[in-house]
């Protein structure tokens, strides 16, 4: 009976486990996993995280000077917020979001400090090398998250091709202490932030409606598609 037992657990187990796998092909479970009682943390993640990155690259472009005021914003919105988020989608046993979520989110805590460092006398500010080498490993990160989403929506392609666009510039103009090159990065940025604002708005209409209403283009995704879950 104890072997039995076992034996049945691990049949479950292995259930279970194909079901997730499923769950992630199938677009109308990207929103909620059926076994997933939680709410999702998705949308505020994707929310913030074009908010903040929108607001950042507009001091690449030369829209304003840096300000404080964005500063705040990226480090509470872009930077506590998703690092929360990420925490959430661990707590589930989504590595990747969490992943996403978590690295994103020390990025936007980073940023607003190393700006705002030289401001409080605390350094004169950043070598060439040194700003260009902390981009090279945001472009690695990105290079990964971009390899990883193949699986997924077209949607998410291309959100995190921009991003590996917008830090490939990122590290050009560092090294090469190019203006031109960074602008041409915020513009890759204002991209970045229009597909998540996109993927965010996306999640919340179509979970509050319980059906595909703004569509994702995965694979075997219909209009009208009833969602596991509402919110």
């Amino acid at each position: 009976n104890f072997l039995s037992n076992i034996e049945n657990s691990n049949i479950k187990e292995d259930e279970q486990c194909q079901n997730k796998e499923e769950n992630y092909e199938n677009p109308k479970e990207y929103y909620v996993n059926s076994m997933d009682k939680t709410g999702n943390a998705n949308s505020i993640g994707f929310f913030f995280f074009g908010f903040s990155t929108f607001l950042s690259c507009l001091t690449l472009v030369k829209a304003y000077d840096s300000n404080p005021a964005i500063f705040s914003f990226c480090f509470f919105g872009g930077g506590l917020v998703q690092f929360i988020c990420g925490f959430l989608e661990w707590q589930k046993g989504n590595t990747v979001s969490a992943n996403i979520f978590i690295g994103w989110g020390i990025y936007n805590i980073v940023f607003p400090i190393n700006q705002l460092l030289p401001v409080w006398g605390w350094t004169t500010g950043f070598s060439k090398t040194a700003q260009g080498c902390t981009n090279l490993t945001w472009l690695y990160f990105a290079t990964v998250i971009l390899l990883g989403s193949f699986k997924g929506p077209i949607i998410y392609i291309l959100m995190d091709a921009s991003i590996v666009l917008l830090n490939l510039f990122s590290v050009a103009g560092a090294f090469a202490e190019s203006e031109k090159l960074l602008k041409v990065a915020g513009s890759f940025g204002m991209i970045v932030s229009f597909f998540a604002l996109y993927v965010a708005t996306a999640l919340f209409i179509n979970a509050s409606y319980g059906k595909v209403i703004i569509p994702f283009f995965a694979k075997g995704e219909k209009i009208g598609d009833k969602l596991i879950k509402k919110l």
